[in-house]
């Protein structure tokens, strides 16, 4: 829509430009002998080109938060983050992700650390629930480790490696 807009105030521009050169091209005139009135095209083109670049400034900023995968404009990731942690079960979450693809396509990756002998299916749920709730993502994909079984340092990262091994 703002595309048509700006094409028909360009539209307009041209057409009010053409009609004030085509009535006064021989009135006004500079030393020179040519009229002040040719300079109405290019005044013209200048100020729409400033509409143009106030216009697109937002599809810009939309699309390099994109290509750069960033977070969604308004994701309050450490809201999300503490609502992770107050799911029951679960007693810690690292490695969380949240970014877009579009401007309504929200992803949200996390890694849950959940106690031993608790129900998964029932904190994965949960775990959509407030990603649907808190950043209105509908694709997550989260890890679940049970604390008594994963060993964290096989992420390969060596965040949770302790400094003393090699």
């Amino acid at each position: 829509m703002a595309h048509v807009i700006g094409d028909i105030l360009q539209s307009v521009g041209v057409c009010v430009s053409a009609v004030l050169i085509w009535a006064f091209s021989d009135r006004w005139l500079d030393p020179q002998g040519i009229s002040y009135w040719y300079r109405a095209d290019p005044i013209c083109t200048f100020a729409f080109s400033i509409f143009v670049m106030w216009s697109t400034m937002g599809t810009v900023r939309e699309a390099t938060n994109v290509l750069m995968a960033g977070a969604p404009f308004g994701a309050d990731t450490g809201e999300l983050m503490q609502r992770f942690r107050a799911i029951p079960h679960v007693l810690d979450v690292h490695d969380l992700h949240v970014w877009t693809l579009v401007g309504s396509k929200v992803n949200v990756w996390a890694h849950f650390t959940v106690e031993s002998g608790a129900d998964h299916t029932e904190v994965l749920y949960e775990a959509q629930r407030v990603a649907r709730t808190c950043v209105q993502c509908h694709h997550t994909c989260f890890q679940l480790e049970d604390v008594a079984t994963y060993d964290r340092r096989v992420e390969g990262d060596g965040c949770f490696e302790p400094s003393t091994m090699p």
